[in-house]
């Protein structure tokens, strides 16, 4: 590039020796050449005088979209018991149109005997009762036993009227009816076992009685609903003259 005349004498007055000098594209730095001036900014390329000279990058406005995301934390479970606190609270729980295998546990806080007795019933609870959400008490599955217990401390009066003597005492009920109490903890836990395996086999045979009596009777309808087909003629249609009679 040629220095021209103003450029010299601009060099010049700043104390450089325009020998071998350059102007950068703007015309604020000098490359290649002698600094004979402490304020003389000097550079080995033209490119790095230009981009020393960067001129200003307007600004621009970013949005940002922050991205919410749910997460699903595991639903916390349990085996159900329904905790009875009032001679109402035992009847309507025994009313209750439910035909499965019902069992009220009568036991007391303070009971050594009762606190061993529960572990074991806890486990049978687990793989027949029902199945709750422990934050919203709804029922995920429904097991085949129904279970309910009576705290003897806070419920003193209504286990007396009961008639409980002994405890742990566990009672079964079929559709509100007893069928079964045991007395006992721990050492009785096997007759409680074989109790439990015993109404369960006929609650099992009586459900598969009742669907095969419903798979009958739906039959039955159905084959009632063909028939009636062919035998009532169909509406403002008059007989055939074969089929009238003198």
């Amino acid at each position: 590039m040629h220095l021209t005349r103003t450029t010299l004498l601009l060099l010049v007055s700043i104390g450089v020796t325009p020998t071998t000098a350059f102007m950068a594209t703007a015309p604020r730095a000098v490359f290649g050449v002698t600094r004979t001036h402490p304020n003389t900014l000097l550079f080995d390329t033209e490119d790095e005088a230009n981009e020393w000279y960067s001129p200003p990058i307007p600004s621009t406005t970013t949005t940002t979209t922050t991205t919410t995301k749910t997460i699903h934390h595991p639903v916390k479970t349990a085996p159900h018991e329904s905790v009875i606190t009032s001679a109402i609270d035992l009847e309507e729980f025994l009313q209750d149109e439910d035909d499965r295998l019902t069992i009220v546990k009568y036991h007391a806080s303070w009971c050594k005997a009762c606190a061993r007795f529960n572990l074991r019933l806890d486990k049978i609870k687990s793989e027949h009762g029902d199945v709750v959400n422990t934050v919203t008490g709804d029922i995920l599955h429904r097991g085949d036993i129904r279970f309910a217990s009576v705290e003897w401390g806070a419920n003193e009066e209504l286990c007396q009227a009961q008639g409980i003597e002994k405890l742990p005492t566990t009672r079964f009920y079929i559709n509100g009816i007893l069928q079964k109490e045991i007395t006992g903890g721990a050492k009785k836990f096997e007759q409680h076992k074989d109790a439990i395996n015993y109404y369960l086999q006929k609650q099992q045979k009586r459900k598969a009685a009742s669907d095969e009596e419903y798979d009958m009777e739906k039959t039955l309808n159905t084959g009632s609903a063909m028939i009636g087909q062919y035998l009532v003629p169909p509406r403002n249609k008059p007989l055939s003259d074969a089929a009238s009679f003198v």
